[in-house]
């Protein structure tokens, strides 16, 4: 029985969280765009994770982000990984990284 509420409550917190990680995935989107970005100390190119971006926002628009590309979004925003080497918004990453944190947990280890 705990089990089913807590899985409830896990489809609650990423149902809600959904139209706000969408709003804030447009706008990093919008940041990714912007020219004399560089992908140098990246893993993901730029064009890869404006990909990453867009198929995660098509994902939550059809309600449902898939474990795999919560867990390639949860990679990417972490706090000094990607986003930050590329676009260096933590304020916005960060935001990003706790809702995907909060709603989908830390990816099992590769």
């Amino acid at each position: 029985m705990r089990l089913l509420h807590r899985f409830q409550a896990l489809r609650r917190s990423k149902r809600k969280s959904a139209p706000r990680l969408q709003e804030l995935l447009t706008q990093a989107e919008e940041r990714l765009r912007e020219p004399d970005l560089s992908d140098t100390w990246s893993t993901l190119t730029v064009p890869d994770f404006i990909r990453l971006v867009n198929e995660a926002r098509d994902e939550l628009g059809r309600g449902e982000l898939s474990a795999a590309k919560a867990a390639q979004l949860w990679v990417a925003f972490a706090p000094t990984c990607d986003w930050d080497d590329i676009v260096g918004d933590s304020v916005l990453g960060n935001e990003i990284f706790e809702l995907i944190d909060t709603a989908y947990g830390r990816p099992p280890a590769a």
